[in-house]
């Protein structure tokens, strides 16, 4: 350890309020809902964040949105979805964002469209794909992930 460090007892920590300490909440394991691999079906969503950073394979801009399965058995659950901003994944990026709810003739900066798309409510059809990847690190494959196949305003499977 270096010289000027010490290491963090957490008893020692103020959780931050005077009247609850975030470190003596409950936690309980199971209702803890986060980026779990959902069945193929169709899921309501509400995107709750939009990120965008720029790809690693294409150094193009890519949109992250973080999103919320708003009814049914996998109420809660959140999911993370990629769009691609590079010439041949605008197509699809563009019909998954229109069918989110965004203006077919949308006109404006990325940064605007990722405005647009946060808090947008929409139907997606989702599927699992499985990796062709190894984790550089583990040299294990990469866990199987779910995708975005179709969005739409009203559901598409009624």
């Amino acid at each position: 350890m270096a010289a000027n460090t010490r290491k963090l007892n957490l008893n020692d920590v103020d959780g931050g309020s005077d009247e609850v300490d975030v470190f003596d909440q409950p936690v309980a394991f199971e209702d803890i809902k986060g980026d779990v691999l959902v069945p193929t079906g169709e899921y309501a969503l509400r995107n709750v964040k939009v990120d965008l950073k720029m790809s690693k394979s294409s150094n193009k801009p890519m949109f992250t949105i973080k999103a919320v399965i708003d009814s049914g058995e996998f109420e809660g659950t959140t999911k993370y979805f990629d769009f691609s901003w590079s010439e041949g994944a605008q197509p699809r990026s563009k019909r998954a964002f229109v069918g989110m709810g965004m203006p077919e003739d949308f006109r404006g900066t990325i940064r605007q469209m990722a405005e647009f798309l946060s808090d947008l409510e929409y139907f997606a059809v989702i599927d699992t794909e499985q990796s062709d990847g190894v984790n550089e690190k583990t040299q294990r494959p990469y866990d199987p992930r779910n995708k975005v196949i179709s969005t739409s305003q009203s559901s598409q499977t009624a």
